[in-house]
């Protein structure tokens, strides 16, 4: 069996690595308070923006075992959207934790409102966004330079054409 153990402010906002959907069950009525989740944003975020949910509703263990088996293949969204060969994925992964952090500040909002948090929570979780704001915006930036030099080029292309150039 696997133990539990609690998050705390930083690991929830920067995403512990076993923070997948396979290891998360809540109530749905944890929940209850926030907005339906943007459909087109849903796909890539749910897990992390979940969690992060239940985390501003009341504290939450992780537990170090999944509850359901995962499914990992070559087409998964984040395989597909943030392989960088050599880069670590660090422009693909920051340009998704941007987007991440700006949906987490507006549960925040969302949480304070609902009387989930104090407003002293919601300050001291407010400035762990922004300073993660600052370091993905800071590594996208490199990981930009870093593909320049290497003379590779960020260019948006969709899931056909990704799964064709690799041979899928």
């Amino acid at each position: 069996r696997g133990s539990g153990f609690p998050l705390n402010d930083q690991t929830i906002i920067t995403n512990h690595p076993n923070l997948i959907g396979c290891n998360m069950a809540w109530r749905r009525s944890a929940l209850a308070c926030f907005p339906r989740l943007d459909t087109s944003f849903a796909a890539a975020a749910h897990d992390r923006i979940l969690a992060f949910r239940a985390y501003l509703a009341g504290p939450i263990l992780l537990i170090d075992m999944p509850l359901v088996m995962r499914r990992r293949h070559p087409l998964q969204a984040h395989v597909l959207s943030f392989a960088e060969p050599g880069f670590e994925g660090q422009f693909g992964w920051n340009l998704a934790n941007l987007a991440h952090f700006e949906a987490m500040r507006r549960d925040l909002d969302t949480a304070l409102t609902c009387n989930l948090i104090t407003a002293d929570r919601h300050a001291a979780l407010a400035e762990i966004l922004s300073a993660s704001v600052q370091h993905a915006t800071r590594e996208i930036v490199n990981a930009y330079n870093r593909h320049t030099n290497a003379g590779l080029h960020v260019a948006w292309v969709d899931r056909e054409t990704i799964i064709r150039l690799r041979g899928g």
